[in-house]
């Protein structure tokens, strides 16, 4: 049995960090947090005593004396390129949180530098090890569905204005992006991963309901690898809460729907083949709203640990980065970009 406790840093006690600290603590055996950081001093201070691990308000200092073997960024989004390459170059591996960075070029900086320097870089897809999204993976493996002709997901969320008036950086071009890069990330990446390559993008974005610098609804057509086609909507101004989010799959031999707020619940699933106790997969309860990261964090601690593959590495993360660089410019310039 593997011994080896891994030590992760964390870069900004954002209300998404929580995620990481409850994975790293439910995973207590083999990893804990050993430093936090953040310019805040109030969010740093609460997060240092509620996981005792050491405070640190300057990054560089924190690279300079910490002990950890991997730094977890959950900075704003555009400072995620920057301090993910700080960290490579002193010597630490680095899970990012997504996107990855905020423009391609970024992302492709830094695959090149942790390649150069030999460390590793994690990009944060937890919905992929979900057991909804897990059970249509099999059943794609399987060859179930047949030819897939046609792929939806329907992303119908709420973010009020108050949301974006809550930080500066919120909903500005460079240091945040709009809808698609963080909404909708998790979701591209999702189509991608499991019908891909993307290969071409068209798509509509639109700033309608919110003052904000980037777009808050999104119409993206795709076509997946030759012969299948897909679509996406993406909104933030559903009224008055989180409304669906969705996905439709249909193929030849088989339908799947996987609806609920956050892909929780099986509305279809109808196959050809259909075994007995698959007949019961539309009865089933919904599975839990939100995703966790603890699976996520079991794939790199066997990175680390057991020089496994990760799912998601730097390379993973880029493409649906790539792909929604795609769709803001295929909405800016009202053109098919091909990829």
């Amino acid at each position: 049995m593997n011994t080896k406790i891994t030590k992760f840093a964390l870069l900004g006690c954002s209300r998404i960090s929580k995620r990481h600290i409850e994975a790293i603590s439910s995973l207590s055996q083999r990893c804990k947090l050993e430093d936090v950081c953040d310019v805040d001093e109030v969010s740093l201070e609460k997060t240092a005593l509620e996981t005792s691990a050491n405070p640190y308000k300057d990054y560089n200092e924190m690279l300079s004396k910490s002990k950890a073997d991997c730094i977890i960024v959950t900075t704003p989004n555009g400072m995620h390129s920057n301090h993910s390459i700080n960290a490579a170059k002193a010597g630490f591996h680095v899970i990012t949180e997504k996107p990855m960075a905020t423009k391609v070029q970024d992302a492709q900086k830094m695959i090149k530098t942790f390649q150069s320097l030999d460390k590793k870089l994690f990009v944060v897809k937890q919905v992929r090890f979900t057991k909804s999204i897990q059970m249509i993976k099999k059943a794609l493996e399987a060859g179930r569905f047949g030819n897939i002709y046609l792929v939806n997901l329907n992303l119908f969320w709420t973010r009020p204005q108050e949301f974006y008036d809550s930080a500066p950086w919120r909903g500005s071009l460079d240091m945040d992006g709009g809808t698609l890069l963080n909404q909708g990330s998790h979701y591209i990446d999702i189509i991608d991963w499991l019908f891909g390559p993307v290969t071409e993008v068209s798509a509509m974005n639109g700033t309608l309901g919110r003052n904000i610098e980037v777009e808050d609804t999104s119409v993206i057509n795709l076509r997946l690898g030759s012969n299948t086609l897909g679509s996406i909507a993406i909104t933030i101004l559903t009224y008055p809460q989180n409304l669906e989010c969705s996905l439709t799959i249909i193929g030849e031999k088989g339908t799947v729907q996987l609806g609920g707020p956050s892909l929780n619940k099986f509305l279809k699933w109808e196959f050809e083949d259909m075994e007995e106790h698959e007949k019961k997969v539309e009865l089933m309860e919904p599975f839990p709203e939100g995703f966790s990261h603890e699976p996520y964090y079991e794939d790199v601690l066997n990175a680390l640990q057991m020089s496994s593959t990760p799912e998601t590495d730097g390379h993973e993360g880029f493409k649906s980065l790539r792909i929604i660089s795609s769709a803001i410019q295929s909405s800016l310039n009202k053109e098919v970009v091909i990829l």
